[in-house]
């Protein structure tokens, strides 16, 4: 930046300065990075014997798709008219917005105690799998970069504010329930059944859907408790690098014979790389389950509501739970851009005062010369 100011300000006055206004389309890839924190998590898996202490759960980059559109401005600085090298400076207003998902989100256990026919004391497991939590983004976007052009070939490099405006999650997954008993070994040949499984009768399900839940979190969201709405959003600065191509015919030829290039199109490719936590802590449970206790004699919570065990089952946002208390999400986007850029009219522009030249000769000794200057 600092470079490209001395030269704007200090350069030789053969030196050249365009100006561009233009719009850009872009589409690729968005990803959600979660990074481990120094230290570990611990997370208490619930289990007949209590509290069970886990490592802290690893999770892969979540998957999607992402598109936007900006208006930019460019300033294009040349050393003279003449050279095939330039300094850009650019910088824009936008909107980018996506979806992605966690394809591999970690199986979550809980339980309930509950009681057998005969009253014998047994645990109710809730064992959530084939979990998906995914996520739908918008933010308004603000491009401010600096690079070089040669010839046919372009670099930018700078920073990216997002502004995320709207994010909304929606998490899916299967059910499946069975019992398990305290210190029990079955006579054979039966030794080898742990637990009671699917039992429909008895609310022992396999691959129930779970009702999908969802969440607005940025934008205007309702807070639980009151019921009020309020306008949420957040910053988060990327690194961006993008690297393209100049498509079409391009010469450093001047005259009023040459074609004029007025019309700019460029490919690239980029990457934008968040730099804050994308995600919001929090300290909710992965899986909502009713209350009360299992009666295996009426298949039906014993707090008194004779509800179905299976009803209530919610799932929160795995990211607002102390599973992802350890960790740092980044945001990434790469993909393919497109842009568009419209040379903007010189006001007073001469040819011929662009293209002329002064020259000082010496005549004898006097140090006197002729010149020829623009008037």
């Amino acid at each position: 930046m600092v470079l490209l100011l001395m030269l704007l300000f200090s350069g030789s006055l053969m030196a050249e300065i365009n100006h561009f206004a233009g719009i850009s389309l872009n589409a690729g890839e968005w990803s959600l990075l979660p990074l481990q924190k120094s230290g570990a998590n611990v997370v208490g898996t619930p289990s007949p014997t209590g509290n069970t202490a886990a490592g802290s759960v690893k999770y892969k980059p979540s998957l999607g798709a992402a598109g936007g559109l900006a208006f930019q401005y460019e300033l294009q600085y040349k050393a003279h008219a003449y050279s095939p090298a330039a300094l850009l400076f650019d910088i824009g207003l936008g909107a980018e917005g996506g979806w992605t998902s966690y394809l591999e989100s970690t199986n979550m256990l809980d339980s309930v105690t509950g009681v057998d026919f005969d009253g014998s004391p047994l645990w109710y497991f809730y064992d959530v799998q084939n979990r998906h939590d995914q996520y739908i983004n918008v933010a308004v976007q603000i491009p401010i970069m600096i690079g070089v052009q040669y010839r046919h070939f372009y670099g930018l490099a700078g920073v990216k504010v997002y502004a995320n405006t709207f994010t909304k999650t929606r998490s899916t997954g299967e059910l499946t329930t069975f019992a398990r008993f305290d210190d029990v070994t079955l006579p054979e040949p039966y030794t080898h059944l742990s637990d009671f499984r699917d039992m429909p009768e008895y609310q022992f399900v396999t691959g129930y859907p779970i009702p999908e839940s969802g969440l607005v979190t940025r934008g205007l969201v309702t807070d639980p408790t009151t019921g009020k709405k309020s306008f949420s959003m957040d910053i988060d600065i990327a690194a961006s690098l993008e690297l393209g191509y100049r498509l079409g015919f391009i010469t450093d030829e001047k005259g009023f014979d040459i074609p004029k290039r007025k019309t700019e199109y460029r490919i690239a490719a980029f990457a934008d790389f968040g730099i804050f936590d994308w995600h919001k802590a929090g300290n909710e449970k992965a899986v909502i389950i009713p209350g009360g206790s299992y009666d295996a004699q009426t298949a039906y919570s014993a707090d008194g509501s004779n509800k179905s065990m299976l009803e209530g089952v919610v799932l929160n946002d795995i990211m607002q739970t102390p599973v992802f208390a350890d960790k740092i999400v980044h945001n990434l986007i790469a993909g393919i851009k497109f842009t568009i850029l419209f040379e903007l009219p010189k006001p007073g522009e001469c040819v011929i005062c662009r293209d002329s030249y002064q020259s000082t000769a010496k005549l004898g000794g006097r140090g006197r010369g002729v010149k020829y200057e623009e008037e």
